[in-house]
């Protein structure tokens, strides 16, 4: 898959306020501990992500170098409007197994976007393909 950009300005991300720095409380990262320590929720945001966040789903997942990082991060800001920042004190607080599950569930979606991607060439409609 060649690298995709696209201007910040339209990253659906960056429009929820991903980047923005915002303080450290314990009801943000609670919010994020929560989203990426369930499964069932964490699938379900991340595929909201592929699903909803058209232009930054492209610019990240086409950077092989920050993947499972956005896509978790992502996955928090959709739910909750959590920065990337108050994510990242989250995840350290997480147990290492729920880490992991994190992670492999970012793989799945990641691996199933980009299948779809490369088939079409177009931003693919995920929601309809869960089980």
């Amino acid at each position: 898959m060649e690298r995709i950009f696209h201007h910040y300005e339209k990253w659906e991300d960056y429009q929820a306020g991903m980047y923005e720095n915002q303080p450290e409380t314990k009801e943000a990262i609670q919010n994020a501990i929560r989203v990426l320590s369930n499964p069932r929720v964490c699938e379900e945001a991340m595929y909201r992500v592929v699903t909803e966040w058209r232009y930054a789903t492209e610019f990240n997942l086409s950077n092989t170098g920050c993947q499972r990082p956005w896509m978790g991060r992502a996955a928090v800001c959709i739910t909750h409007g959590v920065s990337e920042n108050i994510t990242r004190i989250a995840w350290w607080q997480l147990l290492e197994e729920e880490q992991i599950r994190a992670n492999e569930i970012a793989d799945r979606v990641i691996s199933k976007w980009k299948a779809e991607y490369q088939f079409t060439n177009e931003a693919p409609n995920l929601f309809s393909c869960q089980s």
